[in-house]
């Protein structure tokens, strides 16, 4: 009952984002723009990405029973499209005592993958090619490497002070587990 009563009060009129103008518009320049904006939104959200409504539906169904669900939204440099996944609780980990996420200090995302993927991100320059030697290694234990054998990455989004400047700026640190080889 959930779902099906919260999906089309979001989802009002075919379109799920529609923006603001704030501020004097004398000449309608911001409203003409908002316009265009909430038009491009739309199209990517709900015709240009074929994962985004499915995720969202299950969300749905999922939030009355488990209490807590996340989205994560990023751009996917692999596709070349903005991404939009679900993630359950058991896939995050974040410090208790925060009551919300914009100010947690460390949010980590549970990836379960595979070597073939691990790979294909060396190959394309997303990953450090140092972490295929490190599972290469760790594979070479058996005279076959398993490659049907899931890795799990650790994606944290965190706050660090790489260049020693004093400041900690935000950063995406992902960690293979078994290795603890940092792969981004």
């Amino acid at each position: 009952q959930f779902a099906a009563r919260s999906y089309p009060e979001i989802l009002r009129n075919e379109k799920i984002c529609s923006c603001t103008v704030i501020g004097l518009d004398p000449i309608k320049e911001k409203e003409n723009k908002a316009k265009r904006v909430d038009i491009h939104m739309n199209y990517q959200i709900l015709l240009k990405s074929d994962h985004w409504e499915i995720g969202f539906d299950k969300l749905l169904h999922m939030l009355p029973i488990v209490g807590t669900a996340y989205k994560k939204v990023y751009y996917d440099t692999i596709t070349g499209e903005n991404r939009s996944e679900l993630c359950l609780p058991n896939e995050i980990i974040v410090n208790d005592n925060v009551q919300k996420l914009q100010v947690a200090r460390r949010i980590t995302h549970i990836i379960p993958t595979y070597y073939n993927l691990v790979v294909e991100r060396v190959r394309m320059g997303i990953y450090r090619e140092e972490i295929l030697e490190n599972l290469a290694n760790k594979n070479n234990t058996s005279k076959e490497k398993d490659y049907d054998k899931p890795l799990q990455l650790y994606e944290q989004h965190r706050w660090l002070d790489l260049d020693n400047d004093g400041l900690e700026e935000p950063y995406i640190v992902t960690v293979e587990t078994n290795s603890g080889q940092v792969c981004r």
